[in-house]
């Protein structure tokens, strides 16, 4: 009977074992996503450039608007992300520890991200960094609105990496300025990142829009849910919306609104109707920390229908928290 435990544990750790290497080889660098906001800055691209040229090469690099999510991935150059900007060192700097750490030419170019991004107003210590950072700008203007493709930022740093690697003198540093005048001319780093810009919808606890609403500014609330439920209680002012109703034809409604706050019960019907307002082209959606007008009404937030004030009455209980003049959170 010993004999077939053993056995059996053997075969138990064999089998733990081998799912574990496979587990490993499933999720190698072709399966990592790497994830930023879009920027102008030459740290972002120098750091998207590190890690698709040196750290991952297989792995995915996503551009993201501003604000979108970015928990789907390792986020980079956030200020939550593990490999963050500082003010000691930039997200280059912090990413360069995870690529070959005797490649000089990584780490010189380290220093001139260091001159431009870190210490802007002291001398440089290479004479390679204004040349860059003016490299670096001549090239966003070569774009409308400065939105260059990410091959062309990819581009950019194969050339200052290959320049630095043969320790060419600053005469031979020409071709820097002079590669590209469209995007055809950064064919070959056609994978180095994509851009995403999709509609995104942020999540804005009750703070956030209590402010906003009390510093003039236009919020909308958007409700999801079905007649009956809306009569009961809502939030004050909100116009019940749903699915089906999302059409191109009712943006002009959320014209110069900061917020538009999609909510239902606990937000599932809510995000939906806030992602396909953002998909018609309604600006700033949101859904409410915590979910949807459960969350609300728990922490204590003046509602209006059957269950609830007066629309009127209502109304000035928000404007109240929102102001100040009553403390509600």
């Amino acid at each position: 009977m010993k004999n077939y435990k053993m056995t059996g544990s053997l075969l138990l750790v064999l089998f733990v074992a081998t799912s574990i290497y496979y587990v490993s080889i499933s999720m190698g660098s072709k399966h990592l996503r790497y994830i930023t906001w879009d920027s102008l800055e030459p740290d972002i691209w120098a750091s998207v450039w590190i890690i698709k040229q040196h750290i991952a090469p297989d792995s995915e690099v996503v551009i993201r608007p501003v604000g979108a999510p970015a928990k789907d991935g390792i986020a980079f150059g956030l200020d939550d992300a593990k490999y963050k900007r500082d003010g000691n060192k930039s997200v280059y700097e912090a990413l360069l520890a995870l690529a070959k750490s005797g490649d000089h030419a990584l780490q010189k170019l380290g220093k001139i991200i260091h001159d431009i991004e870190i210490t802007p107003w002291a001398n440089p210590s290479l004479p390679e960094s204004p040349f860059v950072e003016n490299a670096f700008r001549a090239l966003q203007e070569n774009f409308p609105n400065r939105t260059v493709p990410p091959a062309c930022y990819g581009k950019f740093f194969d050339i200052t990496y290959q320049l630095l690697t043969e320790n060419k003198p600053l005469s031979y540093w020409q071709p820097l300025t002079k590669f590209v005048t469209t995007e055809g001319d950064c064919v070959g780093s056609n994978q180095f990142a994509t851009r995403d810009n999709r509609p995104f919808v942020r999540r804005v606890n009750f703070q956030q829009i209590l402010d906003t609403i009390g510093s003039g500014k236009k919020v909308i609330f958007v409700d999801a849910r079905e007649e009956v439920e809306y009569n009961q209680n809502h939030i004050p002012g909100a116009i019940r919306m749903s699915l089906l109703d999302v059409k191109k034809s009712v943006t002009p409604k959320f014209d110069g609104a900061a917020l538009v706050v999609g909510y239902c019960i606990k937000d599932f019907r809510g995000f939906e109707v806030a992602r396909a307002l953002a998909q018609v082209g309604v600006k700033n959606t949101a859904t409410m920390k915590p979910y949807g007008i459960a969350g609300w009404m728990a922490a204590r937030l003046p509602t209006t229908g059957v269950n609830g004030l007066t629309e009127a009455r209502a109304l000035s209980a928000l404007h109240s928290c929102a102001t100040g003049e009553t403390k509600c959170l």
